[in-house]
């Protein structure tokens, strides 16, 4: 047995070294994406996406068993959504509960809100975000035109979500921002609304 590090499982030419061909790159990556981080992730994904269904006998349990510890490749990824299946719209999205401009304007929603929040000193609304003691410096006159459009375009969308029924802004904020749960019928609501209003 060699010592040190342990050979890569490459593909090799015949002089024993790393192959540099197109297929041998494309072979290594779909590896590094097969053995990723990444694929606990998409495999729970995968396994809410697909309704279970109680298997009659063990060879049908079995077979469940065998589709579930494959990894998730790249072409199962983009034709289930499950990159998108990580948040409550991407979710309603990849389950045809709402359109693609809805999509983009629940995700221009929280980028508004967030860049909202960083702006005026709100706490972050994540707790993955979270940053304690946190040092501000100064305003300088770019930053605080900055906190002024944030402002605007933050006081545009509440405005477009009061006219909506109760509790949409909560439903919205909840589902876009925090990540929430909240009544399907009220995010479908709100984003529309966005979306009617051009923003």
């Amino acid at each position: 047995m060699a010592r040190g590090r342990p050979r890569k499982k490459v593909k090799r030419t015949a002089s024993g070294q790393p192959s540099r061909s197109a297929e041998a790159r494309a072979d290594a990556t779909r590896v590094a994406f097969e053995e990723g981080p990444m694929q606990v992730a998409l495999r729970a994904r995968r396994r809410h996406a697909v309704k279970f269904k109680e298997p009659a006998n063990d060879e049908g349990a079995s077979k469940w068993r065998t589709r579930d510890a494959r990894p998730v490749s790249k072409d199962e990824m983009v034709a289930a959504k499950l990159q998108h299946r990580g948040s409550v719209i991407g979710r309603l999205w990849a389950d045809g509960r709402i359109t693609d401009q809805q999509l983009s304007a629940g995700s221009d929603y929280c980028e508004r809100y967030i860049r909202y929040a960083a702006l005026h000193g709100l706490p972050a609304p994540t707790p993955q975000a979270i940053s304690y003691g946190e040092v501000r410096g100064g305003s300088r006159p770019e930053r605080l035109r900055a906190a002024m459009e944030a402002k605007r375009q933050h006081e545009a969308d509440q405005n477009i979500l009061r006219k909506c029924s109760a509790g949409v802004a909560w439903a919205i904020k909840r589902a876009c921002v925090l990540d929430d749960a909240a009544p399907v019928h009220m995010i479908c609501e709100g984003l529309q609304a966005l979306v009617s209003s051009g923003r």
